[in-house]
């Protein structure tokens, strides 16, 4: 079963006009063959391109920075961290999460931002995606995320996770557009973030 991490961090862009400042998502490749969705040029980063630093833009950042998406392909986006060479734009109804501007290969993420991440009751702005096979009841999905949720309480009791119980929803409210129609996609926010499923959502919560 495919899974994608997402982690958001701002990206500050610099081009002959100054600093820009964008959303990134540090994604891992699984993300975009989770979702199904094509692209409006160029292709998206996958397990290929290893240590590479790729970029895949909105079409909207495509458009603003380079004056089209396909006079973005190959083009340098440079930040104030490092420089990415523009592999591919996604269409306007493709995407997630639909807040971001630019995605990036999870191992470009920055060296403090990762650090923050093995800190595992700090994890804001965190997804997880997982795709289900066709048919997977909800609810089996909703009791393996409670007892996996369980297992990591007990583990890791230190972490001290302000949210400990998820339930899932309706996931249609952080992707740009469709899902391969016969998809069925979950996504969610470790310690203290929102998880979604299937189009549907997985929301952490405090046990009442």
């Amino acid at each position: 079963m495919p899974i994608a991490f997402v982690r958001a961090k701002a990206v500050v862009a610099r081009d002959a006009e100054g600093a820009r400042n964008l959303i990134g998502a540090f994604v891992s490749h699984e993300l975009f063959g989770i979702l199904g969705g094509g692209v409006a040029a160029g292709r998206v980063f996958d397990a290929r391109d290893g240590d590479a630093q790729v970029a895949v833009l909105s079409r909207r950042l495509a458009h603003g920075l380079y004056g089209g998406v396909q006079a973005a392909i190959g083009a340098i986006l440079s930040t104030t961290e490092t420089t990415y060479t523009v592999i591919g734009v996604l269409p306007d109804d493709a995407g997630f999460p639909n807040w971001a501007d630019v995605w990036l290969p999870l191992n470009a993420l920055p060296s403090d931002a990762m650090t923050a991440l093995r800190q595992r009751s700090l994890h804001v702005d965190t997804r997880v995606l997982v795709r289900l096979t066709a048919g997977f009841p909800p609810q089996r999905a909703q009791a393996e995320l409670d007892a996996a949720l369980a297992a990591l309480a007990a583990q890791y009791p230190e972490a001290g996770a302000p949210y400990d119980s998820a339930f899932l929803q309706p996931e249609d409210r952080e992707s740009k557009g469709h899902f391969r129609p016969s998809a069925t996609v979950a996504s969610g926010y470790a310690s203290g973030q929102r998880c979604r499923e299937e189009r549907r959502t997985v929301r952490m919560g405090r046990k009442r």
